[in-house]
């Protein structure tokens, strides 16, 4: 599987277009934007977007990589994304 970094504009869209159809009202969404809190993310939402970002980085997020530190905004899924992927490549590199 090849690695790829996704950056925060192209996690933006996909949660912009796939996670919030059903909201009635366009939601404001940047990198710093409280996912949780603003009612963007929920555990099945959740799924969704971890799935896709495994789909498109081509990394395996494990559950407990799954909390509130990775996963509260935009800024941290791109950070913990970066690192997984720099940490595979030294892995590979080895």
């Amino acid at each position: 599987m090849q690695l790829k970094k996704i950056t925060a504009i192209e996690l933006i869209g996909f949660i912009q277009h796939e996670l919030l159809l059903d909201k009635d009202e366009e939601m404001y969404l940047d990198a710093t934007t409280d996912l949780v809190n603003a009612g963007i993310i929920d555990s099945l939402t959740l799924i969704q977007l971890v799935t896709h970002i495994e789909s498109v980085a081509g990394i395996k997020i494990d559950d407990d990589e799954v909390n509130p530190d990775n996963f509260k905004d935009i800024a941290s899924i791109v950070a913990f994304i970066d690192t997984k992927i720099t940490k595979k490549m030294c892995e590979n590199a080895i």
